[in-house]
């Protein structure tokens, strides 16, 4: 828990929640014509929340990416 707090803009407490969703990540998403690279990851959010969220593969724990929900618009 304190590894994916130290990436969001929130303290966690207490009775801090986390929900984790299993499923597959797509390494190569968003990079053009790839070929699919799935992995068996694990998605965490906040309890009751959509943001901030990461995803970590299954197999070594590594984290594969992070969302905070902060959008910039020029």
């Amino acid at each position: 828990m304190q590894e994916f707090a130290r990436f969001g803009s929130f303290t966690p407490t207490e009775d801090f929640c986390l929900k984790a969703e299993f499923g597959y990540y797509n390494r190569n998403a968003g990079v053009g014509n790839a070929e699919e690279q799935l992995v068996k990851a694990w998605r965490v959010t906040p309890k009751e929340h959509d943001y901030p969220y990461a995803f970590y593969n299954d197999h070594d724990g590594t984290l594969l990416s992070y969302d905070d929900g902060i959008r910039t618009i020029r």
